[in-house]
């Protein structure tokens, strides 16, 4: 195989399975973890006409709960409209993603937020 078709060829990419800490950690500080690739499962909170087509809103943890309730963080996954689009609010999933850092974002009540913001690779409703 000659350099140009061997660079052209995509790498590929390891996902790490997280401890309930390590999540603790990222989410706590996702700006000292950016570009690391991991695995998340959560419930998806909002994905409407002020998300967008290409964001949501999503309650994230290192494992599948048991409940809905009990994934602990508030998340922004951001992704392509066709890796996202087969979601809906209420929705569990799993999902491979890079950490992209943090994001602060307006709440409809007032004020504002910093949440951990996720750039998800491929997405599976559970």
């Amino acid at each position: 195989m000659d350099a140009i078709a061997h660079a052209a060829m995509p790498l590929s990419v390891d996902y790490e399975d997280l401890s309930q800490r390590e999540w603790a950690t990222i989410a706590k500080d996702p700006d000292k973890h950016v570009g690391r690739t991991i695995v998340v499962y959560g419930v998806v909170t909002q994905f409407d006409t002020a998300t967008g087509t290409g964001a949501l809103r999503a309650d994230i943890g290192h494992e599948d709960a048991e409940y809905v309730f009990d994934y602990p963080t508030n998340t922004v996954l951001t992704g392509a409209e066709s890796t996202l689009a087969d979601l809906v609010q209420g929705d569990e999933f799993t999902a491979d993603v890079e950490v992209a850092g943090s994001l602060e974002y307006e709440l409809q009540a007032g004020g504002t937020t910093v949440v951990p913001e996720l750039s998800v690779d491929s997405i599976e409703r559970l």
